[in-house]
């Protein structure tokens, strides 16, 4: 049995203008591994908004940007240090947040 942690945790915020509607998520939670990563951290979006990344450390800092990303990405963690980062997906309907461990 796996334990519960908050690094499992996926948050997703949906605009208020998808209100009242049914959303369907394109971002998908399952596909960002591994968590948690040592050198690298892969993102696979296969939406059809536009997707840019953040990803945020302990203290709120961003420490990386992208826009525009696409559909299968690699990004290099390798020279972060140990702990919890956020991961920050945004496309025109949608936010999500997940936290992962760099090794």
């Amino acid at each position: 049995k796996r334990n519960a942690m908050i690094f499992d945790t996926v948050f997703i915020e949906n605009f208020p203008w998808n209100r009242g509607l049914s959303p369907t998520f394109d971002i998908d939670p399952n596909k960002y591994h591994p968590n948690p990563a040592s050198e690298i951290l892969h993102i696979e979006y296969y939406g059809n908004e536009q997707l840019s990344a953040e990803i945020i450390n302990i203290t709120g800092s961003i420490i990386y940007s992208a826009q525009n990303i696409p559909l299968m990405y690699a990004v290099n963690i390798s020279k972060f240090a140990s702990g919890a980062y956020v991961l920050k997906l945004v496309t025109v309907k949608q936010n999500v947040l997940i936290v992962f461990v760099k090794e």
